[in-house]
């Protein structure tokens, strides 16, 4: 039972990251001009640039040789047939 509410916890956090997070400063609705123009010059960046890309994408997870190793080593323990 642990497990599930582990998994719920990681949702709830994945649902409030995607909808409290913003590609960079200038398009955030909470911060003031002043904390905007601070970051936006310590990251030496323009109003309206992206701050930087994820570095991990679901293709960088779903395409590496290490999970598939795992899900093919669990789908013939469980005898799961593609």
């Amino acid at each position: 039972m642990l497990i599930v509410y582990t998994g719920a916890v990681g949702i709830i956090w994945a649902v409030m990251w995607f909808f409290l997070t913003y590609n960079s400063p200038a398009t955030h609705p909470r911060i003031s001009i002043e904390e905007r123009e601070y970051i936006e010059k310590a990251l030496n960046t323009k109003a309206g640039d992206k701050v930087s890309k994820a570095i991990f994408t679901v293709e960088f997870h779903l395409f590496q040789l290490h999970y598939s190793a795992v899900f093919t080593a669990w789908s013939k323990t469980k005898n799961v047939r593609p």
